[in-house]
């Protein structure tokens, strides 16, 4: 089953944005993709050619600096769960990211891709909105816009960021400062490979 026209593999931000603005909204950023081709395939969603950020330089990197932490379009849920300094200074993200689906969708899909899709049962997302961490966004024109994550949700699978105009690069939060709590907690039927019932995340930071 054909599912687009046409499939784009841009080596920089500035090639993705302008395959966009070319396309007009006939053309879709995909990450990981393992929530849009399935939308594709059942037709929830559309795209004439498809725009793959996978051989963006850069969008697949997590980086530490200055007391925050940058995580790049690309970063998938396994790297974040297998990140020595998340786990032991940011665990609420890394249970989260642990909890997602199968190894095999934590291994293709992404943290910014599971912000994107903006559907409840999205358990990296649950911990980024506990952190306050805010999304990095560019559209076609360059314009960059910088917004909190829990602002991006505008009901179940629709999110204030258009992937046939912008691109979410970025996401960015602060590490929590000692001393704090926080835990991430997953009601489903079953114990894995299944959507949750209800995610909870929580970071609770303690008067000195």
């Amino acid at each position: 089953m054909r599912i687009c026209e046409a499939y784009f593999l841009p080596e920089t931000l500035g090639e993705a944005t302008a395959l966009l603005k070319e396309h007009q909204g006939d053309a879709r950023i995909i990450a990981g993709g393992t929530d849009l081709l399935i939308d594709l395939k059942t037709k929830r969603k559309k795209a004439r050619s498809l725009v793959d950020l996978s051989k963006v330089e850069g969008l697949g990197e997590i980086h530490f600096a200055q007391e925050a932490v940058s995580l790049g379009a690309m970063v998938t849920h396994t790297q974040v769960s297998r990140s020595e300094p998340i786990r032991r200074r940011i665990p609420v993200l890394s249970e989260a990211c642990s909890s997602v689906g199968s190894p095999q969708v934590r291994n293709m899909g992404t943290l910014a891709g599971n912000v994107v899709n903006a559907m409840p049962a999205a358990d990296g997302a649950s911990a980024l909105v506990a952190l306050h961490a805010v999304a990095k966004i560019v559209d076609w024109e360059k314009q960059e816009r910088i917004l909190p994550i829990r602002d991006l949700y505008r009901g179940v699978g629709n999110s204030s960021i258009d992937s046939t105009r912008e691109i979410l690069r970025e996401v960015q939060f602060s590490i929590p400062k000692p001393p704090f709590g926080s835990a991430f907690l997953r009601l489903s039927r079953r114990r894995a490979l299944s959507l949750p019932i209800l995610n909870v995340a929580v970071l609770v930071r303690l008067d000195p």
